[in-house]
């Protein structure tokens, strides 16, 4: 017995759905073994942060890591609290800097040791990669190695690519929060 499968319509929620998700795509050619791969643009690397000669080396051990892959858990699954959010958008990149710096000092003096960044995806017109602050953060972090232990990409709930975790190195010598 073969049995017929009843045809449905898609709702209207799923064929929006659908349309933003094919919204960039372009139509293969018919002989897929003659079509070129498209080049892809280098990134760009600004030279102040290569040049700069107060960076610790790359190889160095202060450096902050990735986050731990249990703890990245706990963050997402929301078992361990983000004790505190900055906001980054609509910012330069050296007001970020500041912000970052600032927001983190206070974080770890208090005693928080988990927070959110929120950098935005941004885009970058001139190559339609990430924006600038989205790029640079992850360089300032390891700057801030006195106070950042690690960090690593966000839960989608949490913003995604458009932010980070930042966990915070102990301070035991820590005030109180308010």
């Amino acid at each position: 017995m073969s049995r017929q499968r009843k045809e449905r319509r898609a709702t209207e929620a799923e064929i929006d759905l659908w349309r933003r998700a094919v919204v960039d795509a372009a139509p293969l050619d018919k002989n897929i073994a003659t079509t070129t791969t498209k080049r892809v643009a280098k990134p760009h690397v600004s030279r102040r942060y290569i040049v700069s000669s107060n960076l610790p080396p790359a190889h160095s051990k202060s450096q902050p890591q990735p986050i731990d892959r249990n703890t990245l858990a706990r963050l997402r699954n929301g078992r361990m609290e983000i004790e505190g959010k900055l906001d980054l958008h609509g910012l330069t990149a050296a007001q970020a800097k500041h912000a970052l710096a600032a927001f983190l000092s206070s974080s770890h003096a208090i005693g928080r040791r988990a927070v959110l960044v929120i950098t935005g995806r941004g885009l970058n017109p001139d190559s339609n990669g990430p924006g600038v602050i989205k790029r640079e953060t992850p360089s300032w972090l390891n700057q801030m190695s006195d106070v950042v232990s690690s960090y690593g990409q966000a839960d989608k709930r949490h913003g995604g690519e458009g932010a980070l975790y930042v966990r915070l190195k102990r301070n035991k010598g820590a005030k109180n929060e308010p």
